[in-house]
């Protein structure tokens, strides 16, 4: 299991909950542009939890669950999140 910060819709705001995910029912991983762009934007940014800022990027991971298909939105950028699945460590290189 791995843990990530999915970003959940509040009536007009967004609030942070942890998600707790079986790797291997992992599907897609992609930005969502839109919600990072939201998140970036001086009049809008305000609906989102404090902490989160213009250096975030939203992903949206599409995973299995039972028969169906889920999505969620993750705080952490496409690649980090797909570190996280596959297990990967990612090399800082100076």
């Amino acid at each position: 299991m791995i843990r990530l910060e999915e970003l959940i819709r509040d009536g007009g705001r967004w609030i942070l909950a942890s998600l707790y995910l079986n790797p291997a029912w992992v599907i897609k991983i992609e930005e969502d542009a839109n919600i990072t762009r939201d998140l970036r934007c001086p009049h809008t940014k305000s609906k989102f939890p404090e902490g989160l800022d213009e250096r975030h990027t939203v992903t949206k991971i599409t995973y299995a669950c039972g028969s169906s298909i889920e999505r969620a939105m993750v705080i952490g950028a496409p690649d980090t999140i797909s570190n996280k699945v596959t297990g990967q460590k990612q090399l800082l290189r100076g």
